[in-house]
C-alpha cells in the first residue's frame, strides 16, 4: 500500500513517546516542518489547564493515546471509550532553539478544542463544552504562530465531541517555523481551489454540452458527478469554505459533504453505462439509485450523529461501486470499444487512491489525500473522451453537411431541369389539345360538306353556314388570354345586340326568355369562346322549337356535391347553371354521343341535324373552361344544363343545390 511505503520512507522521524516528543536535534530550517506524531498525554472526561495537568502527571500514571487517532479506539478500565464526551491531550515538545519563532498547524479536530501553549490559550475552534448542549462543533484547520519560552514547550488540547461518530485528533498536528506552515496551507488551500475550478468548469462544459444536445446523457452524468465533487472540496480537506462563509454551521456542511459523496456514487455508474450500454447493467444502476436516494435522506433529515454512522457502511458500497465501474471497463477493453483503454486507465488509478485514502481515514494513518488528485485526472481522460467523441460527430457532421450541400445542388438544378420540362410539356399539351380541337372541328365541317353535297335542301346551307361560323369563330379565338367574366352581364349583352336580334330574324317560330340570378355567375375564361358558346347555344334553341313555343333560359349559381351526368362526372364545387327545358323535336339517344364527340357520327345516321353540332360547339367550349354539359331528352322533351365553375369568393357561398 501507499501508506505503508511512505511510513518506511519517514521511518527515523521523531514521535511521540509517554507524551514527549524529543526535537533536539531537528532542525526546522534543515529539515522541514514535523508530525507531532505517537503517544500524548490523555485524560478523559476532564479539562485540564497546564497547572492540573502537571500535577496530575507527576502524581499519578497518566492515560496515552497515539495521535492521530480516535478516543472511541481507547480501552479505560476494560471499557472501550464512547466517541460522545470529552478529554484533555497534552504533550511536551523538546527543543534546541527556543529563540525562534514556531507555528502550529492544527487540523479538523473532532469536533471542537481549545487551545494553549506554554499556559496560554491561543486558539479555539467551536466552543468545547462538558455535555452536548455546552458544546458547539466547528472545523477550521489554522496555522498558529508562538515562541518558546524555553527548550520545552507544553501544548494542551481540550476536545470536546458529541456530535460526530468519532472523537478526538484525526490528523496529524504539526509543528514548524511560521512561514513554511502558512506556505503549507496556502499550498493546500490552492490545490484545493485549483481542483474545484478545474472539476467546476469540466462539470459546467458538460452540462452545457447536455442542454444543447439532450441525447448525451453522457454529458449530463459526467456534468452532475463533476458538480457533486467539487462541491464536495470546498467541504473536506483545508475546508476553506469555512473562512469564506463563517456563517454556515458545522452540521450544515457535515450533511452537505455526507449528500455530495452518497449522489457521486450512482451518477458515477450511470456515466459508466451510458457509455458502455452493453457491458453495464440498467438493475445495478438502478438499485444504486436506490440505496444513494435512501442514504441522502437519512444523511439529510437524521440527527446528524445518527448520519455519520451510516459513513463506514457508505465506504465499502463506494469501493464496490469503483470495483464495477473497473470491471465494465475491463469488459469494454476485451470487446475493443473506442476509449475504453484511457478509461480503464483512470478507473484503475481511483480505485487504488480511493482504497488509500479510506484506509488512511479508517486508521488514522498520515499521509496526503490521494483520492481528489486521482478524480480529478479520472474526470480529465473522461472528459478527454467525451471531447474525442464530439470532435468524431462534429467531422462527420461537417463531412455529412458537405454531401447534403451538393445533394442539394443537384437536386435544385434537377428540379429547375424538371420544371422546365413540365412547362414544355405543358405547352405542348396544350397545343395538342388546341389541335385536337381544330381537328374534331374540321370533321364536323367535312361531315356538314358531305351532308349538303347529298342533300338537296335549300335551308340547310344556311343552316350549316351558321354552324360554320360557330366554328371558325372558336378556331379564330384560340390561345386567347382569359379573365373573369360575369355570365349574367355577358348574356344581357348578347340580347341586346344586332347579332341576336339578326338571328330571332332568322327563326320566327319560338321566343327565348331570360331569367337569370344576378349578382352573382364570375366565371374564368376568354370572353368570345363563352360569346361564342351564347350563339351556338341560341341558335339550338331556336332551331329545334315548334311554332309559337316561349322557351325559358334560367340561371343559379349553386353550391354542388359530385354528380352523375349523362356522359361524364361532375366534380363538387360551387357552379353557375344555365338550364332550359323545351318541347322541341327531342335528340335520338343514339345521337347524344355526337354532342360529346362529333367524330363518331353513325353510320346508319344519314340526315343533317344541324342543332347537334351546334351542342357539339356549346359542349367543347364548355369542356374548356372547365365546365359540363348535362343532356336529358325523350320524346318532345329536351333539358339542358350547363355547369360553369365559379371564381372563388370567400365572402358569397352559394346555396347548395
Amino acid at each position: 500500500m501507499l501508506l505503508l511505503f511512505s511510513k518506511a520512507i519517514v521511518a527515523d522521524v521523531p514521535v511521540a513517546v509517554d507524551g514527549i516528543i524529543d526535537l533536539g536535534e531537528w532542525h526546522f530550517d534543515r529539515d522541514g516542518s514535523i508530525n507531532l506524531d505517537g503517544a500524548w498525554e490523555f485524560y478523559w472526561l476532564d479539562h485540564l489547564d497546564s497547572q492540573q495537568s502537571s500535577v496530575l502527571s507527576i502524581s499519578g500514571q497518566p492515560n496515552y493515546l497515539t495521535v492521530p487517532g480516535f478516543w472511541n479506539d481507547l480501552y479505560l478500565d476494560g471499557e472501550e471509550l464512547s466517541a460522545s464526551g470529552y478529554a484533555t491531550y497534552r504533550i511536551n515538545i523538546l527543543v534546541s532553539d527556543y529563540s525562534a519563532p514556531l507555528a502550529l498547524k492544527l487540523p479538523s479536530i473532532g469536533t471542537s478544542y481549545l487551545l494553549m501553549v506554554d499556559g496560554k490559550a491561543l486558539s479555539s475552534v467551536g466552543i468545547p463544552g462538558t455535555s452536548k448542549g455546552l458544546t458547539r462543533p466547528s472545523y477550521k484547520p489554522s496555522v498558529i504562530r508562538f515562541t518558546p519560552e524555553s527548550n520545552r514547550v507544553e501544548v494542551i488540547l481540550q476536545v470536546a465531541n458529541f456530535h460526530h461518530r468519532n472523537g478526538g485528533i484525526w490528523e496529524p498536528v504539526r509543528l514548524g517555523t511560521p512561514q513554511a506552515l502558512h506556505r503549507e496551507r496556502e499550498d493546500a488551500i490552492a490545490g484545493d481551489l485549483l481542483m474545484f475550478g478545474a472539476i467546476l468548469i469540466m462539470g459546467l462544459y458538460n452540462l452545457s454540452a447536455w442542454v444543447f444536445r439532450r441525447e448525451s446523457k453522457s454529458s449530463l452524468y459526467l456534468g452532475g458527478f463533476c458538480l457533486l465533487i467539487a462541491t464536495r472540496i470546498l467541504v473536506v480537506g483545508e475546508r476553506y469554505v469555512t473562512h469564506i462563509a463563517p456563517s454556515l454551521g458545522w452540521e450544515f456542511l457535515t450533511r452537505l459533504e455526507y449528500v455530495c459523496w452518497v449522489l457521486a456514487v450512482p451518477m458515477f455508474l450511470a456515466f459508466m453505462r451510458s457509455l458502455y450500454r452493453r457491458e453495464a447493467r440498467r438493475n445495478i444502476e438502478t438499485g444504486a439509485w436506490l440505496i444513494a436516494s435512501s442514504f441522502s435522506v437519512w444523511a439529510l433529515l437524521a440527527p446528524i450523529q445518527w448520519a455519520t454512522q451510516l459513513v463506514p457502511l457508505y465506504q465499502v458500497i463506494t469501493l464496490l461501486a469503483i470495483a464495477y465501474g473497473v470491471y465494465v471497463i475491463v469488459m469494454a477493453v476485451y470487446r475493443k470499444r473506442e476509449g475504453s483503454i484511457l478509461l480503464g486507465l483512470g478507473a484503475l488509478i481511483l480505485f487504488v487512491a480511493a482504497v488509500n485514502d479510506m484506509v488512511a481515514i479508517n486508521f488514522t494513518l498520515s499521509g496526503d489525500n490521494t483520492f481528489h488528485i486521482a478524480l480529478f485526472l479520472f474526470i480529465l481522460m473522461q472528459s478527454f473522451l467525451v471531447s474525442i467523441f464530439y470532435s468524431r460527430a462534429f467531422r462527420t457532421i461537417e463531412r455529412q453537411s458537405s454531401e447534403l450541400t451538393k445533394t442539394n445542388l443537384e437536386l435544385h438544378i434537377q428540379e429547375k431541369l424538371r420544371r422546365t420540362a413540365e412547362g414544355e410539356s405543358m405547352a405542348l399539351y396544350e397545343r395538342v389539345d388546341q389541335t385536337s380541337k381544330i381537328n374534331r372541328l374540321g370533321v364536323i365541317a367535312n361531315t356538314i360538306i358531305s351532308d349538303l353535297r347529298e342533300s338537296g335542301l335549300g335551308s340547310v346551307p344556311t343552316r350549316a353556314n351558321a354552324v360554320l361560323e360557330d366554328m371558325v369563330r372558336l378556331v379564330q379565338n384560340a390561345g386567347v388570354e382569359r379573365a373573369e367574366i360575369d355570365i349574367v352581364e355577358l348574356l344581357r349583352n348578347f340580347a341586346m345586340s344586332m347579332e341576336y336580334k339578326a338571328l330571332v330574324e332568322s327563326y320566327r317560330n319560338a321566343t327565348l326568355v331570360t331569367d337569370m340570378q344576378q349578382g352573382v355567375g364570375r366565371v374564368r375564361g376568354s370572353a368570345s369562346h363563352l360569346q361564342t358558346l351564347v350563339i351556338s347555344l341560341v341558335r339550338y334553341v331556336l332551331e329545334t322549337q315548334p311554332e309559337g313555343q316561349v322557351v325559358i333560359l334560367s340561371g343559379r349559381e349553386m353550391s354542388v356535391e359530385e354528380l352523375p351526368l349523362f356522359h361524364d362526372r361532375l366534380p363538387a364545387g360551387n357552379y353557375y347553371v344555365l338550364r332550359i327545358a323545351d318541347e322541341g323535336l327531342g335528340i335520338h339517344p343514339e345521337d347524344l354521343i355526337e354532342v360529346f364527340d362529333p367524330t363518331q357520327k353513325s353510320n346508319a345516321y344519314s340526315g343533317i341535324d344541324t342543332h347537334l353540332l351546334h351542342l357539339a360547339v356549346v359542349a367543347s367550349i364548355l369542356e374548356d373552361h372547365g365546365g359540363k354539359l348535362d343532356i336529358y331528352s325523350a320524346p318532345q322533351v329536351t333539358r339542358l344544363e350547363l355547369y360553369f365553375p365559379l371564381v372563388e369568393d370567400e365572402q358569397n357561398t352559394p346555396p347548395a343545390s
